[in-house]
């Protein structure tokens, strides 16, 4: 009787374990980053930024800008976390290990209900000239991005591709370098490109 009452408690368990995780795989986000959004491409700098000043030296105008779509559902989403992962190559380093993954991240809050809210991470012209290997900005074009999605904390699914390697985790396999690749908030596309885009979250310091 023990044995047989052991048994049912262990089933009972691992039926009510495999509902939570059901539950939890299947839960309704009101994010949804919209397939084939991503884009990457050179940006200009807005003219009044492009104004120099006599004896100044001009730096190239040359910016990237990864830019992604996402919808939401809900009339208003808390937060939206778009994270970005892009691959590329640093030309200071040996051939061998020279690989390295960009990161950046952007929280908008208050999100309203929608389709096609806007994300974008930037990279300086001394980045692309650094990280796009010997061939510079066309090194920069071949690159393979990663995006994913967070609400409220949460990974929303799998994200999406652009260029995808044959190993869907290829943005885990090299070392990930923060504070090059940059949100909007740190690039000089802010507050010229204010009203594309959501409220971002501030960062406490």
């Amino acid at each position: 009787m023990i044995a047989h009452f052991a048994r049912v408690l262990i089933v009972g368990t691992a039926i009510f374990m495999l509902g939570v995780s059901l539950s939890e795989a299947e839960k309704d986000f009101s994010a949804k980053l919209v397939d084939a959004s991503i884009k990457f491409d050179k940006i200009q700098l807005p003219e009044e930024l492009r104004r120099v000043s006599a004896g100044t030296r001009e730096v190239s105008e040359d910016w990237y800008v990864i830019e992604v779509k996402f919808d939401t559902k809900d009339e208003i989403t808390e937060e939206v976390t778009v994270k970005f992962f892009t691959d590329m190559v640093d030309s200071l380093k040996e051939a061998k290990g020279n690989t390295v993954v960009l990161t950046s991240e952007v929280t908008f809050i208050n999100v309203p209900k929608g389709n096609g809210h806007l994300a974008t991470a930037y990279l300086h012209p001394s980045a692309v000239k650094r990280y796009g290997g010997t061939s510079g900005a066309k090194g920069i074009k071949k690159a393979n991005i990663h995006v994913d999605l967070l609400e409220n904390g949460q990974s929303t699914g799998p994200g999406i591709d652009f260029r995808q390697e044959k190993d869907a985790n290829w943005y885990t396999s090299f070392p990930q370098l923060t504070g090059i690749l940059v949100n909007l908030k740190e690039s000089p596309f802010w507050p010229s490109e204010l009203l594309k885009f959501n409220q971002i979250k501030a960062t406490t310091r």
